[in-house]
């Protein structure tokens, strides 16, 4: 019997959950909005081949085989999350080829990250315990928008705030403010690398840190809403007013 090749294109999924059409798809793409997981990363998958007990996955990039590549295995329960371990991480070989001789029955996801820049998932649903014929698999490899991208494309838009010291309210779009936040400042031009302050914002989402003149971009992350970035020149001559952030509904930046 000839090998069966599947290429799972661009769908999607949330990472962790497995759909069982495209029906269940959007049925659980609205539940998790109702429960305020906007945290979730979702991930692209097309068709979801069965395969046999003998997989092979081949890894690459634009197409051409991406050697030594690793990649891992998780098993998939639906409405879980993958379990912290995966079950089987594997080397792809000079050719870009990964193989798996013996699975259970089950659903998998197997993922691949080689850079940071660069990130691949691959859904599949072990069916037939026929392990004679491998099933061959191809994990297409995409770049994914990592924080420098998005720090460095804030800086380039120039939106610059000047104040005196570094200190603020994080609010929604409602005016209500935001506790707990997440705050992270980072020293503008390093793409992100050079850190100066951790903190989180207090139960009436205020912040405040002591900084010295320079200039900066600041991070704000909460669960179930939007990143923001913001940047800002701390100016010591300048009138004390405090940063006015607003947090837009959505997902984190991953």
């Amino acid at each position: 019997m000839a090998d069966r090749v599947y290429k799972v294109g661009e769908g999607w999924i949330e990472a962790g959950c497995w759909p069982w059409s495209r029906l269940g798809v959007w049925v659980a793409l609205f539940a998790l909005a109702a429960v305020g997981r906007a945290a979730a990363t979702f991930v692209e998958v097309r068709s979801i081949p069965d395969t046999s007990a003998h997989v092979r996955i081949a890894v690459t990039l634009a197409g051409k085989p991406l050697r030594r590549a690793k990649v891992a295995i998780y098993p998939v329960i639906l409405g879980q999350a993958d379990p912290v371990r995966p079950r089987f991480v594997l080397r792809a070989n000079d050719r870009g080829m990964v193989e798996l001789r013996t699975l259970p029955a089950g659903y998998y996801h197997a993922t691949a990250h080689p850079r940071e820049d660069l990130k691949g998932n691959l859904y599949f649903r072990v069916a037939l315990s026929d392990i004679g014929n491998p099933t061959m698999l191809t994990m297409e490899l995409a770049r994914v928008t990592t924080l420098a991208d998005v720090i460095s494309a804030s800086e380039a838009k120039g939106d610059v705030e000047r104040v005196g010291t570094f200190s603020g309210v994080v609010r929604d779009v409602s005016g209500a403010s935001i506790p707990e936040v997440s705050i992270e400042v980072m020293r503008r031009g390093t793409m992100g690398q050079t850190f100066v302050a951790r903190l989180k914002s207090g139960a009436a989402g205020e912040f405040r840190a002591k900084l010295n003149a320079g200039r900066y971009v600041a991070m704000f992350q909460a669960q179930g809403f939007m990143t923001r970035i913001v940047t800002f020149d701390i100016v010591p001559v300048m009138n004390t007013r405090d940063l006015d952030v607003v947090l837009g509904v959505g997902e984190q930046t991953e």
